[in-house]
Order: C-alpha cells, then structure tokens, then sequence
C-alpha cells in the first residue's frame, strides 16, 4: 500500500511539472484506487509536491523571462498582491477557472513566497481534489456493482452534487478573473 501511494505521489507530481493536459483523469484513478479520503490527501500531495517544483523550477531560472514577458500584463494584481500574498494565492489556486501551470507562472512571475505558495496550493486545491476524487471513488461503485456506463448514471445524487459544485467553482473564478480586470 505504501509504495502504491508513494508510486503514485511521484507519477502525479511529474505529470503536473510536464504540464499532462489529462491529469484530472489521474485524479479520478486516485478516487477509484484509493478512495475518496485517501485518494484526496494523496493527489493533493502529489500536485502541491509537482507545483512546487515546476514553481521553484520557473522562480530561478526563468524569473527575467517571465518579468518581462508576464509580468506587465499582471499590474493590476501587483499591489493587491504585495498586500494580500497568501490570500491572492489561496483564491488563484480555488477556482479552477485558470490553468494549473498559469496559476503557478503567475504565482512566480508575481515573485511570491515559497512556503506561502505551497500552503496556499495544498489548501486551495483540496475541494476540487475531493470532489474529483469523490466521483471516481463512486465509479468504482458502479464497477463492483456491474452497472452499466451511461448518461443516466449522471443524474444520481454522488455525482452530480460533486459535478455542480465543480461547476459553480469554475463560475466563481471565471467571474473573479473577469472582475479583477
């Protein structure tokens, strides 16, 4: 069990620093393997773990290169930032409305806080974690169960509870990105 869990830190942590555009799939298959408890802590480890290191990776050698590329088009943000650091942060990683890796680029090219930036990522990205994480540990009902897949299944109240809440996260930071601008 240890080593399936540590197997699966690492493979998570590497698909977020290589940017997998599929890497929700990975989270469902830690939902369905794990549960959605355990499966939750775990991706949320294994994408804080891999954000951190593409964050540090982009912080050191490419800081000039997103300064100059990036950063005048973030001004706006600049001094609500330097006031708020950690609240910016925890608010830019909880609404899925923005890409991981741009939520993280922006993060660097903002300069902020490594141990700031790795809290605020561990707890902004837990309720989408755990709502992903909750639907495929529910696929795996429907698996032992020997259920049929199909668009009916989405009408049942442990998934699509988790899918409108998705939803509504995605709606709130699409609308906070729009209001700040």
């Amino acid at each position: 069990f240890v080593k399936s869990v540590l197997i699966f830190i690492v493979s998570y942590a590497i698909l977020i620093i290589l940017n997998f555009p599929l890497v929700s799939l990975l989270s469902l298959s830690g939902g369905l393997f794990f549960g959605t408890i355990v499966g939750g802590l775990i991706v949320a480890i294994g994408a804080t773990l891999g954000s951190f290191i593409f964050f540090v990776f982009a912080k050191y050698f490419f800081d000039d290169f997103f300064k100059t590329k990036v950063l005048h088009h973030l001004s706006k943000f600049e001094n609500f930032f330097k006031k708020n650091e950690f609240s910016f942060l925890f608010i830019l990683r909880l609404f899925p409305g923005i890409p991981f890796v741009i939520q993280t680029l922006i993060a660097s090219s903002l300069g902020a806080n490594n141990m700031k930036f790795l809290l605020a990522t561990f707890l902004g990205i837990m309720p989408i974690t755990f709502i992903i994480t909750n639907i495929g540990s529910n696929i795996h009902q429907i698996l032992a169960s020997g259920e049929e897949f199909g668009f009916h299944l989405i009408y049942q109240p442990q998934y699509i509870i988790p899918i409108i809440i998705l939803f509504i996260l995605t709606f709130v930071g699409v609308y906070l990105k729009n209001k700040l601008k």
